[in-house]
């Protein structure tokens, strides 16, 4: 085994256990945690509105994380997590 692929191997276990890292994967990402907070103070919100107050956002990406959530959504009620 190359001296690469042992670091990117240690690399790969200290991302899995690390508690920090995988919060920020989370909620990382330029629109997660902006769209949090807004639902945060404002649930349900409606999609115009979201749109409105995320100057920069896209159609498509806006689009893309309602549906991430609604699947998150479905798979609780199903008790798959």
């Amino acid at each position: 085994m190359s001296i690469n692929t042992e670091k990117n191997i240690t690399k790969n276990v200290e991302e899995l256990t690390c508690p920090i890292r995988y919060a920020l994967d989370i909620v990382g990402g330029k629109w997660k945690l902006p769209i949090i907070c807004m639902l945060a103070v404002e649930n349900p919100i409606r999609y115009s509105s979201i749109k409105r107050k995320l100057d920069g956002i896209t159609n498509t990406m806006l689009l893309v994380l309602f549906i991430v959530n609604n699947i998150m959504k479905f798979l609780q009620k199903l008790n798959i997590h």
